[in-house]
């Protein structure tokens, strides 16, 4: 029976020795890995140029669709085609060119009773205005 449990704990020291050696084994491959992310960090980081260059295109691209949003702005929203040019009262909205007159004549009871077609106000006068994008 001696023999026995001596024969037990040698094994036992044993599994304690192999599992001490595998939890080293473990704890390098982590390091190991840990070290390739930061180098594969270090890789992919982009140079300082690179990222100004980035901005800059991107900066160039947000002031060119900023410039045809603003011209799209000043665009009649019944025709399509010509500038804003009437101010309605008292919402202020800007919306529409000339041809408001002959849209309002025609869909509105004669022009007696005009909405904005922004906001839905009753429109109590509309004013003609020259030099819209001076």
């Amino acid at each position: 029976m001696f023999k026995e449990a001596v024969g037990v704990e040698k094994q036992k020291l044993k599994l304690q020795d192999e599992i001490i050696a595998e939890k080293e084994k473990t704890k390098a491959l982590l390091n190991a890995l840990a070290q390739i992310t930061q180098d594969k960090k270090e890789i992919e980081k982009p140079e300082k140029g690179e990222n100004i260059a980035k901005l800059l295109e991107e900066q160039d691209k947000l002031e060119g669709s900023y410039e045809s949003e603003a011209n799209n702005d000043r665009e009649c929203i019944i025709c399509m085609k010509d500038e804003v040019s009437v101010v309605f009262y008292p919402c202020a909205h800007q919306v529409m060119c000339s041809c408001s007159d002959s849209f309002f004549s025609g869909n509105n009871n004669g022009g007696n009773k005009v909405t904005c077609p922004c906001c839905r106000s009753l429109v109590q006068q509309r004013i003609h205005i020259f030099g819209a994008t001076s």
